[in-house]
């Protein structure tokens, strides 16, 4: 787990959260803005046709009141007329029509009324013979009922634009939600590793497993962002490692170098050959140097995937047996037993000097730990696997190592003692990349203060 990932996949969520908060907070507004210019609308569309209906009813009752006037020389009777002519104005519910005489008027000679909340007016004179006769006042009412149909229709359509635009929305955070999961899948696929094969169809699995579409989305972003951070870490070991590699592979070509060298200009400077007793550490040298050349290049071809096998039928009990029988060698300071099983001959089609060099290796830091035992077991882990393990039991390796014990470069410091050999830990770096080439694997297993277990794996026929 890398917590500055989880804290960056944390804040992440969060301001994703907030954002879309925000977004409704929009929606809502926007939806209350909406219906109110509606509203607005509606009423001041509704005021225009009052306006209009008002202009041309005042004309209509002015033209009746002066018809009126001129036909009875004055206004009595004019509300008996009125009731009789009542179909004139039983379309208008909505307007108060008011009759006033002369040219001063305090109260009405007659009226129609209507109930409600006056709108607007409309006050007109009646002219008869050049003379002001009275007035016609026309008024436009309305109820409070009808402004409350006007807010719930723009209610109802502001909840309508809200609706739309949420399930707009929605789609589109779901398409955006698919979009982002599926190139995080894919991005995943792509920045885990063939060795994490395994992990990373669990981790789809787990994925798949969350019930939204947007829970999808989340889990795979954030497993995108714990990959990339494992990334980051595994470059900074690298880089690490590419630092410090040219500084080992210096120190380690120094002293044969030197030791060369030194001998070589003490002959010349003296002018004599040397004895085959000098030349002897010399070879050694050499033969150092070879050995150190050798390993450079075979782990470069096995990470490569270049790496020549020559694959023959043999019988790995055998090859172990005969590895073990050669390296235990005993002296009176440092006695070690050595344990010997196996399920029977077990044969494997593999590259036999490669195997040999991956049991002598294994077997040989066996017997540079061991306290006083080793153990070799040959056996069948499975149907077309066959497996050596390697035990010993000295100090074993700690948890924080233990994953580090197959990397390139790495020398433990646990185990460090006078017996140990200087080197630049090429040595398991070399059996993991062997038994990949092989289509095997190779593990460790350990308990700090009683042993270790190496065991490696390898098809019995590959092919």
């Amino acid at each position: 787990m890398v917590v500055g990932t989880d804290r960056s996949g944390e804040r992440h969520l969060m301001m994703g959260k907030k954002a879309e908060r925000i977004k409704i907070v929009w929606l809502v507004a926007v939806s209350l803005v909406a219906g109110l210019a509606i509203f607005l609308t509606t009423q001041a569309g509704v005021r225009s046709w009052h306006n209009d209906e008002l202009q041309r009813a005042a004309l209509f009752w002015n033209g009746y009141a002066k018809l009126y006037v001129e036909e009875t020389g004055g206004w009595s009777g004019l509300q008996e007329r009125l009731q009789r002519d009542g179909y004139m104005y039983a379309g208008q519910s909505s307007m108060s029509i008011s009759f006033y005489e002369g040219a001063k008027p305090e109260s009405p000679v007659a009226e129609v009324k209507s109930e409600g909340m006056v709108l607007a007016e409309r006050k007109l004179p009646v002219l008869s013979e050049g003379q002001v006769a009275g007035y016609t006042v026309v008024r436009m009412v309305t109820s409070l009922h009808t402004y409350g149909y006007a807010l719930l229709g723009a209610a109802l359509t502001a909840l309508l634009i809200g609706f739309a635009g949420f399930w707009h929305w929605r789609r589109l955070a779901r398409a955006r939600d698919e979009v982002t999961y599926a190139m995080a899948r894919s991005c995943l696929k792509q920045l885990n590793t063939a060795e994490d094969g395994q992990a990373t169809a669990r981790i789809v699995e787990d994925i798949e497993a969350q019930g939204t579409t947007r829970a999808r989305s989340e889990a795979a972003v954030n497993a995108v962002r714990e990959a990339i951070g494992e990334l980051k870490r595994r470059k900074e070991k690298l880089e690490t490692v590419r630092r410090t590699m040219v500084a080992d592979i210096a120190h380690e070509l120094r002293t044969p170098i030197a030791i060369m060298r030194t001998k070589l200009d003490h002959a010349i400077g003296a002018g004599e050959a040397l004895p085959l007793e000098k030349l002897l550490p010399l070879h050694d040298e050499t033969l150092r140097l070879t050995r150190l050349v050798r390993d450079l290049q075979e782990l470069a071809l096995a990470e490569s995937g270049h790496l020549p096998l020559s694959k023959t039928w043999f019988s790995l009990t055998e090859l172990a047996s005969d590895v073990l029988e050669t390296l235990a060698v005993q002296d009176d300071q440092h006695i070690v037993e050595t344990e010997w099983t196996c399920s029977g001959d077990i044969r494997v089609y593999a590259d036999m000097n490669r195997i040999r060099g991956v049991l002598i290796n294994l077997i040989g830091n066996a017997f540079h730990h061991a306290k006083s035992k080793v153990s070799v077991h040959v056996g069948l882990s499975a149907p077309g696997d066959a497996y050596v393990s390697v035990s010993d039991d000295g100090r074993g390796i700690e948890e924080e190592e233990r994953e580090r014990v197959f990397d390139r470069f790495y020398r433990g410091e646990t185990h460090r003692d006078r017996r140990r050999t200087t080197g630049l830990g090429l040595g398991l770096a070399i059996v993991k990349e062997l038994m990949t080439a092989h289509g095997g694997a190779a593990e460790v297993s350990s308990v700090y203060g009683e042993g270790t277990t190496f065991t490696i794996t390898v098809p019995v026929f590959a092919e």
